[in-house]
């Protein structure tokens, strides 16, 4: 059994449940629709029919629900509302401008327009480099929000922080105030200063701040999305990040992953190239190239390298000449199979769910789950050309 509290996040679960989950880690303030492959409040909609649904829960287990209480008290239950109210449909070009052909990145982004729309608030979590203020925009467009998308790095801002933040007079009213009914994006969470943390658990609760100085409680209805580039938990271990912002933060937690782990990366070459001003072509030669690096600045590092290739070609098409600045001391992914040999594209994806399965220890169960494939895909792509387990990238 799960208790869900009025914003769909697991309140309570009895061991039963805990038992079905196990895999999740913490579930307590973990969001329904991170747990389930389903909304929440659809899912509602047609148990109130009477229907017997069978759901599934991220790690492909299924689990049949039916509505035992009576039903309109069950409609009314909690406030209610989500249930019966209308909810704006994102737009279906929300992910038109970016590439997520990865599995591991559209299981992440799926349930993020949801989250947006119901004003939760969303932890970015990803290396630098992985494109977590692009995904702070998208939650923005998502939610359809009639203000400003305010982002801000507390890494930037001189002098005093919380002024900055929450504003210190009408003719300084602070970023919050400016992304009321929009979105305040504050990058790299962990780096606010601990006044300015507990003063964002009280926003987080109940939308309400003080401007330095004042007594007055102001109001914000700003959709509030933070970020970091590791893990909250060693954060607050390293005694920069409250344990208490951290539960709060933790509500709905999307984890972006590096490029040396996406298999799209030919994809996304694809696209930055598409995107500057010569339209260049690449050379399969040179796209082998860029997939046997690591990428530790992830889409910023390569965006840059492919910037510096576009002044180095002469021709039509980027060669493996053209490319500069990538160490040869970085890891090489593993070699493709025989059966994938040949095709660029069929190279890059096999590279990559070898060298998961190489990092992973040999576990096929989870690097299937991983990449949102079958365990058949990912042994057709290790039969062929057998290699160390060990091996890993690192």
């Amino acid at each position: 059994m799960l208790v869900l509290d009025d914003d769909f996040r697991i309140h309570a679960v009895n061991r039963k449940g805990l038992h079905f989950l196990t895999g999740f880690g913490p579930l307590i303030g973990t969001d329904f629709a991170q747990v389930f492959e389903t909304d929440f409040a659809a899912l509602v909609r047609r148990l109130l029919t009477g229907e017997t649904l069978r759901v599934r829960d991220r790690m492909g287990s299924a689990v049949s629900m039916r509505c035992v209480a009576n039903r309109a008290t069950f409609a009314m239950a909690g406030r209610g509302a989500p249930v019966h109210a209308s909810v704006v449909a994102p737009s279906p070009n929300l992910f038109r401008d970016i590439v997520i052909e990865d599995p591991s990145l559209r299981r992440a982004l799926a349930t993020l327009p949801a989250a947006a729309q119901r004003g939760a608030v969303i932890t970015i979590i990803g290396e630098t480099g992985t494109g977590k203020e692009v995904t702070a925009r998208l939650a923005h467009a998502a939610a359809a929000r009639s203000g400003d998308f305010v982002a801000v790095d507390p890494r930037s801002l001189s002098g005093d922080v919380e002024a900055a933040i929450f504003g210190q007079s009408d003719a300084e009213p602070g970023l919050l105030a400016r992304a009321d009914r929009g979105t305040l994006y504050l990058d790299e969470v962990t780096a606010l200063p601990p006044v300015v943390q507990a003063a964002l658990i009280r926003v987080l609760d109940v939308g309400e701040y003080r401007r330095i100085g004042e007594s007055q409680v102001r109001r914000t209805n700003a959709l509030i999305v933070v970020s970091s580039s590791r893990a909250l938990v060693k954060a607050v271990e390293e005694g920069q990040l409250r344990a208490d912002l951290r539960f709060r933060l933790e509500g709905f937690l999307l984890i972006l992953p590096p490029l040396r782990e996406r298999s799209d990366l030919a994809a996304l070459v694809l696209r930055l190239l598409a995107a500057q001003d010569r339209r260049l072509q690449i050379t399969p030669s040179a796209l082998g190239r860029l997939s046997e690096y690591d990428w530790p600045g992830n889409i910023h590092e390569l965006r840059g390298v492919l910037e510096r290739a576009e002044t180095r070609c002469l021709g039509e098409s980027i060669g493996i000449d053209d490319i500069d600045g990538l160490p040869d001391t970085h890891a090489l992914l593993a070699p493709a199979c025989p059966a994938c040999e040949g095709s660029v594209w069929k190279e890059q994806q096999c590279r990559s769910i070898r060298s998961l399965v190489a990092s992973q220890g040999g576990s096929i169960s989870q690097v299937a789950r991983q990449l949102g494939v079958s365990r058949t895909t990912v042994y057709k792509h290790l039969e062929e050309r057998p290699f160390p387990l060990g091996r890993s990238r690192g």
